[in-house]
């Protein structure tokens, strides 16, 4: 180096060593390129130290002072940063939390429809609330004859799947009490068509399905609920009349509305049978023979309807259900209660929560795969595969 970039008072400097100067008797240091260093003053031998900011100089004034008397470019140790150029980003005091970047929640501007289409679904209009409830009727534009809808089973059967959508055609032998299900229907806004019927009389049976067919203009659904004879008798004790009252109403009947109905479940292309047998009748209970012959005949043929009309679509199942109707309740409470006892859920179920949602899935189209089969509604009681 020349001697140009000495420090004063001998010895060697670099432009990048900072150097003393003295400033209103105070010593500051100079580094490279002009820019100036703030520098602890020098304190006078012997003078009391009361912390950074009463660090007096030799002429004992405090630093700030000298400072604040020295103007601000004695005060600030770094000139200004130009205005011209960009502030450079502010570090983060937490490196660490890293934020999302600003484009994450960035939505584009929703059109003119779309915000229309929102608005309307926001305000949940009475249109939009039917369409909903349209949607969600797995029956909706369905005709569906109940045989035994007077009561028990069939009237639970027949309000649910009238809830779904179906039209009915109720029939059983006490018209009276197909008029109540009738406006208790109509009330929610359903249609059945009551017809009274003696389903042991095939020209009764005849007339249901011309009426439906009629008024409604075809027949895409077919529960046999109906079935007579069922009181307690031990074979010994059953005779011709009663074995064939309880056949007759049961398994002749079912076969019967099967006949009848088959043109119209063949043209709807998606043709529904449910038939109705009996634990009764699967156990071999005591005292039920006439009864359990019935109800595994009626198995028997909707097996057989399901491997010969499945090629048109229709599908053919069975139900067996252990349901606490009124008639169970008043005919027979000491078996309700033994029955409870021996259900895993600890209850028997009840035809409209606990029976009939298994009736409208094979009805509906959800059901298409599943036919010749039988199904145990008890709660459990039964567990096999």
């Amino acid at each position: 180096m020349g001697a140009a970039a000495r420090a004063p008072g001998g010895g060697s400097s670099s432009l990048h060593e900072p150097h003393v100067v003295e400033r209103h008797g105070c010593p500051a240091l100079t580094g490279p390129a002009g820019f100036r260093v703030a520098a602890r003053p020098l304190a006078t031998a012997g003078a009391p130290s009361s912390g950074c900011g009463a660090v007096t100089c030799a002429n004992r004034r405090p630093v700030r002072a000298i400072l604040a008397s020295a103007g601000p470019s004695a005060q600030s140790p770094v000139p200004p940063y130009p205005a011209s150029l960009p502030r450079p980003p502010r570090p983060r005091r937490w490196p660490h939390r890293r934020q999302p970047p600003a484009d994450l929640y960035w939505c584009p501007a929703r059109s003119a429809e779309a915000r229309a289409v929102s608005r309307r679904s926001a305000a949940g209009t009475s249109e939009f609330r039917a369409e909903g409830s349209r949607r969600m009727k797995k029956l909706e534009g369905r005709v569906a004859i109940v045989t035994g809808a007077s009561s028990g089973v069939g009237r639970g059967v027949a309000k649910v799947l009238a809830q779904n959508g179906a039209k009915i055609c109720a029939c059983a032998r006490r018209l009276e009490k197909l008029e109540e299900l009738q406006a208790e229907v109509e009330a929610f806004g359903g249609e059945v068509l009551p017809v009274a019927c003696d389903v042991t009389d095939v020209g009764q049976i005849r007339n249901v399905v011309a009426q439906c067919a009629e008024r409604f203009g075809g027949i895409d659904i077919l529960v046999n609920c109906a079935q007579g004879a069922m009181q307690y008798r031990e074979i010994n004790d059953i005779d011709e009349a009663y074995a064939l009252e309880a056949f007759g109403s049961g398994a002749l009947a079912t076969l019967m509305f099967m006949k009848e109905c088959f043109p119209y479940l063949k043209e709807s292309g998606r043709g529904r049978i449910i038939n109705t047998a009996s634990a009764a009748g699967y156990d071999g209970n005591a005292g039920f023979g006439a009864y359990g012959m019935a109800k595994e005949a009626i198995r028997a043929i909707t097996r057989t309807a399901a491997s010969e009309w499945g090629q048109y679509g229709i599908t053919a199942n069975v139900f067996l259900p252990i349901i606490a109707t009124d008639f169970f309740r008043e005919t027979q409470p000491a078996a309700l209660k033994s029955l409870e006892s021996k259900t895993p859920l600890g209850r028997i179920g009840t035809t409209e929560e606990d029976c009939a949602p298994l009736i409208v899935f094979l009805a509906s189209d959800e059901g298409s795969y599943f036919t010749g089969q039988s199904y145990m509604v008890d709660g459990g009681i039964h567990k096999h595969s």
